[in-house]
C-alpha cells in the first residue's frame, strides 16, 4: 500500500521483510506481494483508470529498493499511495488498525483528528494530490528563478561579447589600413629601382661669402 516506514513494518530497514533464510532454507534477494482489486474502475492512475480489475505488485530487492506495478506496468509509489488514499485503505489509514493505533487516536492532536475526519469524508486523496501539486508548483517557481538568474548572466556575457566584437572589428579595420599603408610604402621604396639606376645628387659646394670691410 505504499508504506515507506520500516518501523511500521516492524523492521530496522525495508530489506528486513526479505526472507533471510534458516538453517535448512537459503535466504532470498527479494520479496514480492500481489494485491488484487475487483470493481476498481476509476481508482488507478492512467492508463489503468478504466480497468475493472487491478493487479498491484510491490517488489523489494536488496540494494535496489521498492518498485510498484499496476497491471504489469511500472508506476510511482506516490501513485499507489494516492490510489489507496482514495478508497480509505492507505498505509496510514484509520481503517488499518495496528498495534497502539486505538490509544494513539484517543490522544491524537487536532491536526491528526482532522486527517481522520478527512479520510472518513473521502477527501484524503484530494489532499495528497493538492500536496503533490504544491510541490510541483514550488519546483516550477524554483526553476523559473534559476532561469531568470541564468538569463541575467547571459545578458552580462552578451554585453561583454558585444564589446569584444566591436574591438575585434576595429582591430581588423586598423590592421587592414596598416597593411595597405605598408604596401604603399614598399611600393614607393621600390619605384626608383624599376626606372633605372639611382642618380646620386651632386655635392653641394660651399660658397664663400665676401663681406665688404666696414
Amino acid at each position: 500500500m505504499g508504506e515507506t516506514s520500516a518501523r511500521s513494518m516492524r523492521g530496522g530497514e525495508m530489506e528486513d521483510v526479505i526472507f533471510a533464510g534458516t538453517a535448512t532454507r537459503p535466504g532470498r534477494n527479494l520479496a514480492e506481494v500481489t494485491l488484487y482489486l475487483e470493481e476498481a474502475a476509476g481508482l488507478a492512475p492512467p492508463p489503468h483508470a478504466e480497468a475493472e480489475d487491478l493487479e498491484i505488485v510491490r517488489k523489494i530487492a536488496r540494494g535496489e529498493g521498492s518498485s510498484f506495478r499496476v497491471n504489469g506496468r511500472e508506476v510511482r509509489a506516490r501513485d499507489v499511495q494516492t490510489m489507496f488514499a482514495d478508497i480509505g485503505s492507505g498505509a496510514r489509514a484509520s481503517a488499518m488498525v495496528s498495534q497502539g493505533k486505538v490509544a494513539a487516536m484517543i490522544g491524537a492532536k487536532p491536526e491528526e483528528r482532522r486527517q481522520v475526519l478527512e479520510e472518513a469524508a473521502g477527501i484524503s486523496g484530494l489532499r495528497a494530490r493538492r500536496h503533490e501539486a504544491e510541490l510541483k508548483l514550488r519546483q516550477a517557481e524554483a526553476n523559473l528563478t534559476r532561469a531568470e538568474d541564468l538569463l541575467g548572466q547571459l545578458d552580462v556575457q552578451r554585453g561583454s561579447l558585444q564589446r569584444q566584437a566591436r574591438q575585434a572589428n576595429r582591430y581588423r579595420n586598423l590592421s587592414g589600413l596598416v597593411r595597405q599603408a605598408e604596401a604603399e610604402w614598399l611600393a614607393l621604396l621600390r619605384a626608383p629601382r624599376r626606372g633605372g639606376a639611382c642618380r646620386r645628387p651632386r655635392r653641394l659646394r660651399r660658397r664663400r661669402c665676401h663681406h665688404p670691410p666696414r
